[in-house]
């Protein structure tokens, strides 16, 4: 299930208190400011402490806190009070369910346990059947949703056709398996779809049919 926040209303004068709600466990939390213009969370109705007044700026993230710190960085808390992400990021947002993080200008990402999927060594991460697909420069890649690197970074273009991956580099193509087994070389001039479980390949004006696994 989703996590949820939803804004409940503003308290007090020029900012200085929200009050708000995690869905998932009806709790309420208060952002309050601080004299020195530092903000903290505190849970409601008991007064609880959950995030001393410590950051530049708070705001709720689908059930979590999201918070800057005096250096400008960005991490992210539960609410518990529990660190999800250290404030090391100069950007954190939800995308596909993740915890999508941009540093020293790199995107990658972790899940909302705060365990690293992708590192932040890419331009662009996006969802892809199933799959995410990396880009680093003008090159292409593919890791599973559990972080595991399927194809490396190093194709130009990347498709899905019958449950595979075709690949292309230098106007060559290639087959690899969603496992990222190599089923074909990125040698072919041309590679479609043969049907019954195959491609058809040309190389050097020859026709191939690859038979998938």
């Amino acid at each position: 299930m989703k996590h949820k926040t939803l804004l409940i209303g503003l308290l007090a004068c020029a900012g200085a208190v929200v009050g708000c709600r995690t869905a998932s466990d009806n709790r309420d939390f208060v952002i309050q400011r601080g004299n020195d213009n530092m903000y903290g969370v505190v849970s409601q109705p008991n007064g609880k402490v959950i995030l001393l007044a410590r950051f530049k700026n708070i705001e709720p993230l689908n059930g979590f806190f999201k918070v800057v710190n005096a250096g400008n960085y960005v991490g992210v808390y539960d609410g518990k009070g529990k660190c999800v992400l250290p404030c090391s990021f100069s950007s954190v947002n939800i995308y596909n369910n993740q915890f999508l993080v941009v540093q020293n200008r790199k995107t990658g990402l972790y899940d909302l346990k705060g365990k690293n999927i992708i590192p932040c060594e890419y331009n662009r991460i996006e969802s892809f059947n199933g799959f995410f697909k990396v880009y680093r420069n003008s090159m292409q890649g593919i890791f599973s949703e559990d972080g595991r690197m399927i194809v490396p970074c190093e194709y130009d273009g990347i498709n899905f056709e019958s449950n595979h991956f075709i690949v292309s580099r230098r106007w060559k193509y290639g087959v690899i398996s969603t496992k990222g087994k190599v089923v074909a070389p990125c040698e072919y001039d041309k590679l479609k779809n043969g049907g019954y479980g195959s491609f058809t390949a040309v190389k050097d004006n020859k026709s191939y049919q690859i038979l998938l696994d």
